[in-house]
């Protein structure tokens, strides 16, 4: 991300500590794609999926904001994303290396969804 290249951990930690959320800064400074493109992109890639793989099991891995976002929205259609500073602390965030079982429907509605551990 070269928006924060040269910045360290400690620097960006020491942000955030501060209350500072540089991710949504640099979102609306069009520096990094915005939480909203991401949610789309990943649904978008979902319905590819569905319409190749029709009935069928697919393993998707990604970082985690990407499948938290695509989940938020599978759940909450109508709400707006969390900031990027937020969903750190929300406890549905993927850990990592976790899996994550989504079963969706036919219209791409979440059925169900299960921790795989």
């Amino acid at each position: 991300m070269p928006a924060l290249s040269g910045k360290t951990v400690a620097w960006v930690t020491r942000k955030r500590l501060l209350g500072k959320d540089i991710f949504s800064e640099l979102e609306n400074n069009g520096e990094i794609e915005s939480r909203k493109a991401v949610a789309e992109r990943m649904l978008a890639f979902l319905r590819q999926l569905a319409e190749k793989h029709n009935g069928q099991s697919v393993i998707v891995i990604s970082h985690a904001d990407p499948i938290f976002y695509l989940r938020h929205k599978l759940k909450h259609p109508e709400k707006p994303l969390p900031s990027r500073i937020g969903i750190l602390s929300l406890l549905r965030y993927p850990k990592i290396g976790q899996a994550v079982r989504i079963v969706l429907n036919e219209n791409l509605e979440l059925v169900d969804e299960t921790k795989i551990n």
